[in-house]
């Protein structure tokens, strides 16, 4: 086996690239990031579903920054909250249910997560180790 050679510059970029990598491990292990720009992207893209939607017309992505703002703050329920504080009238019977069953849906996954109680798959999907197809 002949060694490959590599040119001195090109191993010292190697070297300082991977030490930066080294260096953040424990963070890209665990996950952790200190970017709030992708902090605040992820608290918006779990209040309206991402950007499966154009939603960048009318004012419509101000809205829904706002609405993934107050429900990040004031919780699931925050729909009635708002329009109760904001019009000084009871929000309608189907706007709270919506919001309770929205916010007990919330509450039971986070339960269900937390138990380690996962649904198993239905489809009829193979079994793969490393001794073969099970």
């Amino acid at each position: 086996m002949t060694a490959i050679e590599i040119n001195p510059k090109m191993y010292h970029d190697i070297q300082v690239i991977l030490s930066r990598l080294v260096a953040k491990a424990e963070q890209l292990i665990d996950n952790v990031t200190t970017n709030l720009a992708e902090s605040w992207m992820h608290v918006r893209t779990k209040y309206d579903g991402g950007k499966v939607i154009n939603r960048s017309q009318s004012g419509s992505w101000e809205h829904h920054c706002m609405g993934a703002g107050l429900q990040h703050n004031m919780g699931k329920e925050w729909g009635p909250v708002a329009w109760k504080q904001m019009t000084h009238s009871s929000p309608a019977k189907i706007f709270k249910d919506a919001s309770q069953r929205s916010a007990k849906k919330a509450s039971s996954e986070k339960e269900r997560k937390a138990k380690g109680q996962y649904k198993a798959a239905t489809t009829n999907e193979k079994s793969y180790s490393e001794e073969g197809i099970l």
